[in-house]
């Protein structure tokens, strides 16, 4: 009878060291709320483009622009499927157009010739996007939402060939100082450690304002870039 007590209460104790000590793990190892880190990647950017009332349609051809962006994001877990991504990153857009032009200074004609347009733009953009994570372990991702950039550096550039020579012409403030917008990655993380989690995306933006509102060229445009985007971030 003795032994049967003392076989009860050791294992009575035994049975609190163990919840006690998953209890300390659970305090020690809680579940990671917020991750801090950075990301960026070469993208391709462009303008896309569609007519207004009024103007004079041309031939466009979008040649694109390659550039980078780099920056800061931070991630806050909702729940395990569910988070929201907030970002501060700098970045180049732009494009190069070859256009046919339809206008001469005395009347609308074709005169033809075709000119080129450079432009260039540096943004500081900041991005919120709310996030789905799928699969177990390590994880596929699509999130999306909307950006904000504010452009610090602008250059517009036209060049063009008639009967009396080359022309360039260069216009510092062209473009609206704001652009805004919709942005969508599609990618994948990984795990290294206990701390730290590595992604790769594929993003797309989209803006919603006019770059270049011209009756002369018949075309209003947006920006438009696609991007290999590489984070890396610490739980905190």
């Amino acid at each position: 009878m003795i032994k049967e007590a003392s076989l009860l209460i050791m294992l009575c104790l035994q049975s609190g060291v163990i919840y006690s000590q998953s209890d300390l793990d659970t305090k020690v190892y809680p579940p990671v709320k917020f991750e801090l880190g950075t990301e960026g990647g070469p993208n391709r950017s462009s303008f896309f483009h569609f007519p207004i009332p009024g103007g004079i349609p041309d031939g466009v051809f979008d040649l694109g622009y390659p550039s980078f962006s780099a920056g800061i994001t931070g991630l806050y877990h909702i729940s395990s499927d569910f988070s929201i991504k907030a970002g501060l990153t700098y970045e180049g857009k732009g494009t190069t157009e070859s256009i046919g032009t339809y206008y001469e200074t005395s009347n609308f004609k074709y005169v033809g010739y075709t000119s080129m347009v450079v432009t260039r733009l540096n943004y500081i953009t900041f991005h919120t996007m709310a996030r789905h994570s799928f699969g177990r372990g390590n994880r596929f991702f699509l999130e999306g939402g909307p950006y904000l950039a504010y452009l610090i550096k602008t250059l517009v550039k036209t060049s063009y060939m008639d009967s009396t020579g080359k022309h360039v012409n260069i216009y510092p403030g062209y473009c609206p100082p704001i652009d805004a917008g919709l942005v969508m990655d599609f990618g994948y993380g990984i795990t290294i450690g206990k701390n730290l989690t590595a992604e790769l995306a594929a993003r797309l933006d989209i803006g919603l304002v006019d770059m270049e509102n011209s009756p002369i060229t018949g075309q209003a445009s947006s920006n438009e870039s696609v991007a290999l985007i590489l984070a890396l971030r610490y739980k905190l």
